[in-house]
C-alpha cells in the first residue's frame, strides 16, 4: 500500500542546518491492511552528518536507524556488522539505504 509523506506527516518548525522532524498526522484517513491507521511510525527525525565515519559511528551505537547514503569508501567497514545491511540498486548514481535491523527500542534514541 502507498500513501503520501505529505498527508500522513505533519511537518514541524525546521531548524536550518539542524534536525527536521516530522510528526505522524492523527487526522490521516487510510487504514493498513490490519485495519490500524496508517502511519505506523509517530514520528521522523532527519538528522544531517556529514563525516562519513561518524555517520557509520552512529548508525552502529543505534543513534540513527537508517543512512540514506553511505560512502563508498566504508561499505565495506559497515558490512563487517552482523546487525547493519547495505542493499544498493542500479540507479543513475550510487544512493544505498543502509538500516540497523537491531534497534533499542525505547532508550530515548528512537
Amino acid at each position: 500500500m502507498v500513501f503520501e509523506l505529505s498527508k500522513s506527516y505533519i511537518d514541524l518548525p525546521i531548524d536550518p542546518g539542524g534536525v527536521c522532524t516530522i510528526e505522524r498526522n492523527d487526522n490521516y484517513y487510510i487504514m493498513g491492511e490490519d485495519v490500524k491507521p496508517l502511519p505506523y511510525v509517530d514520528e521522523y527525525r532527519i538528522v544531517p552528518i556529514g563525516e562519513p565515519l561518524a555517520n557509520l559511528a552512529a548508525l552502529k551505537s543505534v543513534e540513527i536507524h537508517i543512512v540514506y547514503q553511505i560512502a563508498y569508501d566504508i561499505i565495506e567497514q559497515a558490512t563487517l556488522e552482523p546487525e547493519i545491511v547495505v542493499m544498493g540498486s542500479p540507479t543513475q548514481g550510487y544512493h544505498p539505504i543502509v538500516l540497523n535491523l537491531d534497534p533499542e527500542i525505547g532508550c530515548g534514541s528512537n
